[in-house]
């Protein structure tokens, strides 16, 4: 079989389900069928015809179905390897392992705006540059968090080095509370 070939303009579509996660940083990547080859690092998050985001791609791997990891799936949204390939065969049904995927890795430069809220809202790591800005992290162990969410964008990767990805709780729960902090001094408005 040949392997798929496609360029990627300005626009990544995905299923309204997947917002959430991925403006939750639940989802960091997207893994479509064949060579996905990105003509621009800059792109357009679409959903349901409408642009609600601006992404940046931060990498793209390619691997063989059969060579995904669990760590692949996480990153994905999915609990476990078994969940990614049941949903990747849902959307292609003639997927076979020894097929290539490109595995997208994004990051949400900005929301554009919340149709579900309505609210302007901001990514988890212009939260955590805002809270460093303002002095707002209640601790030394808050403050290297938010850092490292300002330095790496990848809220999955900044658990494993605060201690592992069981720490992931801890660092939306630090997020949450510094978002509100910013709604209350007015920084951020709904």
């Amino acid at each position: 079989m040949k392997t798929r070939r496609v360029r990627l303009g300005k626009y990544l579509t995905v299923k309204e389900k997947y917002l959430k996660p991925i403006f939750s940083g639940e989802k960091i990547t997207t893994i479509r069928r064949g060579i996905v080859v990105p003509s621009s690092k800059v792109v357009y998050l679409r959903s349901n015809g409408k642009v609600v985001a601006e992404l940046e791609i931060e990498r793209v791997k390619y691997v063989r179905v059969e060579d995904l990891t669990t760590l692949d799936a996480i990153k994905d949204g999915f609990k476990s390897k078994k969940e990614l390939l049941k949903n990747l065969r849902k959307c292609y049904p003639n997927l076979s392992d020894n097929e290539w995927v490109s595995i997208i890795e994004f990051r949400v430069v900005r929301k554009i705006y919340d149709e579900y809220t309505h609210q302007d809202t901001r990514s988890p790591v212009e939260i955590a540059r805002l809270g460093l800005a303002y002095g707002l992290p209640s601790n030394e162990e808050e403050r290297r968090i938010l850092a490292l969410i300002v330095t790496i964008g990848d809220l999955k990767e900044v658990a494993v080095r605060v201690g592992g990805i069981d720490k992931y709780p801890l660092i939306y729960k630090i997020i949450g509370r510094i978002e509100r902090e910013l709604y209350k001094m007015g920084i951020l408005t709904k």
